[in-house]
């Protein structure tokens, strides 16, 4: 599972290279041109609503296209704010954390891993959403005070957990550049460590 996690950040970064940084502009324009294909919609309507979207914006494809991933996103926090109490609302919010991960919505993200860290406590990934709430403050944001309180609170609450390690290295890193980075790995590879 961590491997699976660090690959999906890795990919979200890699992909988030090739995204410019989403502004309100921009947000606004596709919501001007763009019918809002979740209104109005029951339940079970609005879920199989977001599945279609998650069909057009998860293809085989190796781009995304920005406009159904924004729309996927609406679709997911629609859906969790009208049905906070269904089993899936918890999963959508994650998923569009990871959606605005994927397009470098940094803002966005942190605010949706915290809404699943805050409003799902029983949720399976609720440690994840804590741990890629510092790792976005540290690498999409540049907060890295903010990033580093978050990182020592995943490391006291789950001290057990498989990323536990990961924070930790974070933390020993925060702020390193990746020229010291290389450096001190080149000076332990001397030193046989």
């Amino acid at each position: 599972m961590k491997k699976k996690i660090i690959i999906a950040c890795l990919a979200a970064g890699l992909f988030a290279c090739n995204q410019p940084e989403s502004t309100t502009e921009n947000n606004t324009a596709v919501e001007e041109t763009t019918k809002n294909p979740f209104e109005g919609l029951n339940q079970e309507e609005l879920k199989a609503k977001v599945n279609e979207f998650e069909s057009k914006v998860f293809q085989n494809d190796s781009s995304m296209d920005i406009t159904n991933a924004n729309l996927l996103i609406e679709g997911y926090v629609k859906y969790a704010n009208e049905y906070p109490e269904d089993s899936e609302s918890a999963t959508f919010v994650f998923k569009a954390a990871e959606v605005s991960l994927g397009l470098n919505q940094g803002t966005t993200a942190l605010a949706l891993y915290t809404k699943v860290y805050e409003d799902y406590p029983e949720f399976e990934k609720r440690p994840y959403s804590l741990f890629l709430q510092a790792f976005i403050n540290e690498n999409n944001l540049g907060k890295l005070e903010e990033a580093r309180v978050i990182y020592e609170k995943f490391i006291a609450d789950y001290p057990d957990h498989p990323m536990a390690d990961d924070a930790q290295y974070s933390l020993d890193n925060l702020g390193k550049s990746p020229d010291e980075l290389i450096k001190e790995f080149e000076a332990k590879q001397k030193q046989g460590v």
